[in-house]
């Protein structure tokens, strides 16, 4: 086999493969809690995030860092309140200090409704920046639905 083929061999063989890693989702939609009880009503959302991972907090303090950003899809008669995100956590790689979540991700979500809330779902994205202990990946949208 010519070094020409051996080399593009090797190369698709890498694309490949950094390609499936780099599909990945590191972040799992688990569940949601309507807490009526707080004024106002409340949307409580679980995430997961896989182990040995971790992705930038909603405000990094980093311009470099892409920050996690959570989306909610409004309606005529509904309508949500500034996300509000859990305090981050430290990562160090070196001198580099960065704030992250990881293990698990709990988001408060302000509801804001005019008379009952009559929605069978709402459908929402969470956008994130994955990362491990070596590097970082591109950035992922997650979409769910929740089912009221």
């Amino acid at each position: 086999m010519s070094f020409f083929r051996k080399t593009s061999l090797l190369v698709i063989l890498l694309v490949i493969t950094c390609s499936n890693f780099q599909d990945n989702d590191w972040v799992h939609f688990q569940k949601f809690i309507l807490t009526p009880t707080e004024n106002p009503d409340t949307l409580v959302l679980y995430f997961t995030i896989d182990q040995g991972f971790h992705i930038q907090s909603d405000q990094p303090e980093d311009d470099l860092m892409i920050p996690t950003e959570l989306y909610l899809q409004e309606t005529n008669t509904l309508s949500f309140g500034r996300p509000i995100f859990p305090e981050p956590e430290y990562f160090y790689v070196g001198n580099f200090k960065t704030q992250v979540f990881s293990n698990e991700l709990i988001v408060k979500v302000p509801l804001i409704h005019s008379g009952k809330l009559n929605q069978n779902s709402i459908f929402g994205t969470i956008k994130y920046q994955p990362c491990n202990s070596q590097k970082c990946f591109f950035p992922r949208e997650l979409s769910f639905k929740i089912n009221l």
